[in-house]
C-alpha cells in the first residue's frame, strides 16, 4: 500500500536484517511469543489512540499569536462543495463546484478542489486547465499579500499537480517566510498545523515539517471529526521520518495509528516490527508477527 511504501523507501530500508531474522528465530522457535496478560497482548492501538511524543518547542514555536479571527463566509455553493469534497464525494462537490465556478463565486482554492474532483474522474485534460486557473489565481491573490496559509497551501499543492516543483519549493519557502515574519498568522488547530507541516516538507525542511505534524496529530486527537487523509499522511511522514533517525520509540505510536487506520496493510506490522525490535519490545515484536499473519501478506 502507498502509504507504507513511503514509509519503507525512507526508513525501513535503513534497517539491519541480521538483528530482525534474529528475533524471528527466537520468537518462532525459542517460545519467546508475548506472555498471556502482558501489556502486548492488548489489542492494537486505534487510530488516534496513541499519545503522541513530547514536541520539540522550537521546532512549532512562531513569534505571534494565533490568528483567532473567524473564517470569512463562503457563498453556499463553494461552503456545500467543500463540505463535499472534504467527506471524499467528490461527484457531489464537482456539480456544486461547478456551480460556484458558473456564477463567479469559485476561489482559487475551490478551481483547486474542482481540478482535482475532475482528476479523480479521470478527466486529465479538464484537471489541468482548471489547475491553471487555480494557479493564476492563486498567484494573484499572493501578489496582493492578501493570501492565507489555506490560499499558501493550495498554491504549493496545483504547483505540484502541475508538476512544477521547482516553484512549488519556491512558493513554500515564500509561504514559511510569510508565516514566520506574521504577515500569515496561523490558526489554532490540527489543519493548520498540517498544513504548516507539509509547507515545511515542501521546502525541503524535514525536521521541522515532523515536528508540525506531531503537533497536528496531538490537536487531532482533541478533535470530534479530525481529518483522516491528513491523520494519514502526517503520521506516515513521521514514522519514515523517526525511522530513518533510528528513533524507534518515537515511530512505534505512528506505526501503531496507521495499523488502526489500514489493518490489512501488512507493511505497517513489519515496520513496527523492526521497531519493537530495535526498542527490546519482544512481546510486542510477537504480536506484530501476529498481525502479519493476519494481514496475509498483502
Amino acid at each position: 500500500m502507498a502509504v507504507m511504501r513511503a514509509v519503507s523507501k525512507r526508513g525501513v530500508a535503513l534497517v539491519l536484517f541480521a538483528p530482525l531474522l534474529l528475533v524471528v528465530v527466537l520468537l518462532t522457535g525459542a517460545g519467546c511469543a508475548p506472555r498471556r496478560g502482558s501489556a502486548a497482548s492488548a489489542e492494537p492501538a486505534a487510530a488516534g489512540r496513541a499519545d503522541a511524543p513530547a514536541l520539540q518547542p522550537e521546532g512549532v514555536a512562531l513569534p505571534c499569536p494565533p490568528d483567532t479571527s473567524p473564517s470569512p463566509a463562503l457563498a453556499p455553493a463553494v461552503r456545500d462543495g467543500t463540505a463535499a469534497y472534504e467527506a471524499g464525494r467528490y461527484q457531489d462537490a464537482l456539480r456544486l463546484l461547478e456551480s460556484a465556478d458558473a456564477d463567479g463565486s469559485a476561489d482559487g482554492i475551490a478551481l483547486y478542489r474542482m481540478g482535482y474532483c475532475y482528476s479523480v474522474q479521470g478527466e486529465k485534460a479538464r484537471a489541468q486547465e482548471t489547475y491553471e486557473r487555480a494557479r493564476k489565481a492563486l498567484e494573484e491573490k499572493e501578489e496582493s499579500s492578501a493570501a492565507t496559509l489555506e490560499d499558501n497551501f493550495y498554491l504549493v499543492n496545483v504547483l505540484l499537480n502541475q508538476g512544477r516543483n521547482s516553484e512549488a519549493k519556491a512558493a513554500a519557502d515564500r509561504a514559511l517566510e510569510a508565516i514566520e515574519t506574521c504577515a500569515v498568522r496561523v490558526s489554532p488547530g490540527g489543519t493548520a498545523s498540517f498544513r504548516v507541516g507539509k509547507l515545511y516538507g515542501d521546502a525541503g525542511k524535514m525536521d521541522r515539517q515532523a515536528a508540525w505534524y506531531h503537533r497536528a496529530l496531538a490537536e487531532f486527537a482533541k478533535e470530534p471529526n479530525p481529518p483522516v487523509a491528513y491523520i494519514n499522511r502526517a503520521a506516515s511522514a513521521v514514522a519514515a521520518f523517526e525511522l530513518s533517525k533510528g528513533a524507534w520509540k518515537v515511530a512505534i505510536p505512528e506505526l501503531e495509528r496507521l495499523h488502526g487506520l489500514y489493518p490489512s496493510d501488512s507493511d505497517i506490522p513489519l515496520s513496527l516490527f523492526i521497531a519493537q525490535l530495535h526498542t527490546g519490545d519482544f512481546d510486542g515484536a510477537g504480536k506484530s508477527v501476529a498481525l502479519l499473519r493476519t494481514a496475509g501478506g498483502k
